[in-house]
Formats: C-alpha cells, structure tokens, sequence
C-alpha cells in the first residue's frame, strides 16, 4: 500500500481568506506573501471546489515534474480543459501521444540557425524601444514592457515585415482576449464556486 501523499504547509485562518479574496485582482502579490510566510511550497485547500492547489518556487521540484519525472504527471483540468476552450488544442493543452505528435512537428523551427534569427529579432526590437525613452521623463514600464513583448511576438511568430500598426492592432485583440479567460485560467477555484452558484437557483427551482 503506498504510503499518503505529504503535502507542504498548509495557508489557512485568515491567510487563506486573504488568498482568496486578494488573490481575484492580485495573485502574484499573494503567492509571493504566502512564500515569505509558508516557504518555498504551499498548499490551499479550496473545499468548495474539492480540490487542493499546491504552489511551488523551488526549481529542482519543478524540474522534477516538468523534466525527470513528466511521463506521471498530467496537464490538469485547468490546461486540458478550460485552457483548451480559447486555445484549442495544442502544446499548451494536450497530453500523451497527441502532445508528442505535435512536438515533433514543431521541433524543426528550434534549430540552432532559427533559434539565432529570432534572438537577432529580438535584439533589433529592444534596442528600438530603449530609443524611446527620454531623459528626465517618467516611464510607465508595465506599459513599455507589455508593448515591447507583443512587439517581439509579432515579429518573430508573424514577419519581421509587420508594420507597427498591424503590431498595436495585434496587441489589442490579445489583450482583450486574455481578460476573459485570465481569471477562470489563473484562479480556477473562483470558477467552481461561481458555478456552484449558477447552479444552486436552478438546482433549488427544480425542487
């Protein structure tokens, strides 16, 4: 019989609330509070959704997972399934043989010499931005860094020929995109409960 999985500490009391209710607008803020205070893992346990989420910031136990040890660990319902609703189903979103089918397909496009082109790319594109500062003017760096990547991502996924509207075009859809699902992807916990309480009316009504 193996033995009980040992899971790290545990937020409860008022940490855990403030995870909770914090955590909708500010999740890096609290992951990184809920380090300081529990160590390098962490655990939540969100009983309404029946699950329990486990936060990790050490690098050998996440290379374990994601490299040494991959072929007995799954992609959650969080990628496979919610994820998979706006991306489709991709390397991002898909386990087993199906994932490794669509890995080798892409394997091609990492070689050494397209690897060097996009760093080229990407070299072009930051030192273009860093043009743009001024002397003795403040800089919105959340807004500088956020059009530097979808710069990057443009150029690189798309042509090096894009033209800087297209770019800002690009960079509006994604954006708008990603405040639908940001919430459900990042704090799936919300989800449930928020479907728990869809549900609950429907449910009562029909009693």
């Amino acid at each position: 019989m193996p033995a009980p999985f040992r899971y790290p500490t545990e937020i409860t009391g008022f940490n855990k609330l403030y995870s909770l209710l914090k955590g909708v607008n500010h999740p890096l803020e609290v992951i990184s509070r809920n380090h300081r205070i529990a160590g390098d893992h962490y655990f939540i346990n969100a009983s309404f959704a029946d699950k329990k989420f486990i936060f990790s910031q050490d690098q050998e136990f996440v290379e374990y997972i994601l490299k040494q040890n991959q072929r007995n660990y799954y992609k959650s319902e969080i990628q496979s399934v919610t994820l998979r609703k706006y991306l489709g189903k991709g390397l991002l979103t898909n386990n087993g043989k199906d994932w490794l089918q669509q890995r080798r397909l892409i394997q091609p496009g990492f070689s050494k010499a397209k690897i060097s082109n996009l760093v080229s790319i990407m070299d072009e594109e930051i030192d273009r931005s860093m043009l743009l500062f001024k002397a003795h003017e403040e800089t919105d760096l959340y807004h500088f860094f956020h059009q530097l990547a979808f710069d990057i991502v443009a150029k690189t996924l798309f042509s090096s020929d894009i033209d800087q509207a297209k770019v800002r075009e690009l960079g509006m859809i994604i954006t708008e995109i990603q405040e639908v699902f940001t919430r459900e992807v990042r704090l799936p916990f919300y989800t449930k409960a928020m479907d728990m309480l869809w549900d609950y009316p429907e449910k009562h009504l029909e009693k």
